[in-house]
């Protein structure tokens, strides 16, 4: 459903996938935290979270596939990292 997404969790996963256990987690696509901390920890990894759930931080998308589009920006705004040059220039 968002393959940017999840390319950007294979993009980390990939290079520590030799370190790391036999083990099973969610990956949150979602533009929302699902694990609400009323209920029991779960290991959900999400890019968007707040101090109500339990999930787990991983860097977004937009850091390496070039983020969305909005009205400024409607062919998406670009990568971070270039990005972020580019201020720190000006």
């Amino acid at each position: 459903m968002f393959p940017f997404r999840c390319s950007g969790v294979e993009h980390f996963i990939l290079k520590l996938i030799d370190k790391l256990p036999d083990m099973e987690f969610i990956l949150n696509t979602r533009d929302w935290p699902q694990v609400n901390k009323y209920g029991k920890p779960l290991p959900v990894f999400s890019f968007s979270k707040t101090p109500q759930f339990w999930d787990m931080m991983y860097p977004a998308w937009t850091f390496w596939e070039g983020g969305p589009a909005i009205s400024l920006y409607p062919t998406g705004i670009g990568r971070w990292d270039i990005l972020k040059k580019i201020l720190i220039k000006q």
